[in-house]
């Protein structure tokens, strides 16, 4: 399952790779979808179903992230600082959230991987045993 921000100029690449033949799902992030997939990361980090590379870039975005409470609404944004980037944390909000849509998806990225590492071979249901 590909899972792509269509904001913006997500939306014509998205059409590219549609006609190309790659089955891709937009996700259109405004502050409550950003909000609802970013909680869910934070809460795999706390429960411990998601482990990361020693990336520096992914790590030094992942600390410095923020959330705000904006005054008017007593909304949560979630952004970089002023002058900062979160490509890497929204890169990985998607995949989280993509795998968390697989058809029968049962096992936590970590536990995919720890499968993986011994010779075991999962499919993830759906046709084919691929995501849809």
């Amino acid at each position: 399952m590909v899972l792509a921000e269509s904001n913006s100029i997500g939306a014509p690449q998205i059409e590219q790779l549609r006609r190309d033949g790659v089955s891709i799902t937009g996700f259109v992030t405004q502050n409550q979808t950003k909000a609802r997939i970013i909680e869910g990361l934070a809460l795999a980090f706390e429960q411990g179903q998601i482990k990361i590379p020693n990336d520096p870039v992914l790590i030094g975005e992942l600390q410095s992230f923020e959330a705000t409470i904006l005054p008017a609404t007593g909304l949560t944004r979630y952004s970089a600082p002023e002058g900062m980037h979160d490509d890497t944390v929204i890169a990985l909000t998607l995949a989280w959230e993509a795998l968390k849509r697989c058809h029968g998806y049962r096992l936590t990225p970590y536990e995919l991987a720890k499968q993986r590492e011994v010779g075991l071979s999962l499919l993830l249901g759906g046709a084919n045993g691929l995501c849809q």
